[in-house]
Formats: structure tokens, sequence, C-alpha cells
């Protein structure tokens, strides 16, 4: 029960500190990324369990797509026309939903290395 309680309370300081450095957490949020990420990280830890717990095979698996799908971002931002025209709106959300594959990778890690004990 405390497990839940601070997940609980670790994602509502986060979130809250988002709403204020940005003026809104909506921008941090959206639904295909973040299932992206749990959809890698549940077949990362069925594909490649060791013996370990799930969730410690789950939240590696996060942390890695989030990595992954962050360079593959870059990668594609770097090969985009508006990259090459140095169109600044577009380049900065580009990079900004990269960083954002990193957020969620390492958020689902921080969450799940909370039921490490």
């Amino acid at each position: 029960m405390r497990i839940f309680v601070c997940a609980i309370a670790l994602t509502s300081i986060i979130f809250f500190n988002f709403s204020l450095m940005a003026h809104g957490a909506g921008q941090f949020l959206d639904k295909t990324m973040a299932l992206f990420i749990l959809g890698f990280a549940l077949v990362y830890s069925l594909a490649f369990h060791r013996g370990e717990a799930f969730h410690r095979n789950f939240g590696n698996g996060a942390m890695k797509g989030g990595l992954l799908f962050g360079l593959m971002s870059l990668i594609v931002t770097a090969n985009s026309p508006f990259f090459a025209e140095m169109h600044m709106r577009e380049i900065g959300m580009s990079f900004a939903s990269a960083i954002l594959y990193l957020l969620y990778g390492f958020f689902i890690k921080i969450l799940a290395s909370m039921f490490d004990q």
C-alpha cells in the first residue's frame, strides 16, 4: 500500500512541477507516445525475462524504449526538410517530442523501481 501511495505522490509532484514550469501539463501528455513506450516495455519484459522480476524488466524496457524512440525521432528531425531550411518552430516541436519519449521512458523506470523492495 505504501508503494502505491508513494507512486501517486511522485506522479502528482512531477505533474505539479510541469504545470508550474510550463503553464500547464497538457503539453507533456501524449497518448500515442505513452502507448509506444508501454508496448515496447511489455514486449521487452516478456522477451528478455532472465529470471528477474517483471517490474524490473518492464522498467528497463521502458527506459531503453524511450531512449531508442527518442534517438529515432532526433534522426528523423535531422533528416527532415525543416531542418535543412531552418524552420525553428517545426524543429522545436520535433525536438520536444524526442525529449518526451525520454521523459516517459525514465518516468516509467522510476515508477517500476519503486516496486523493487
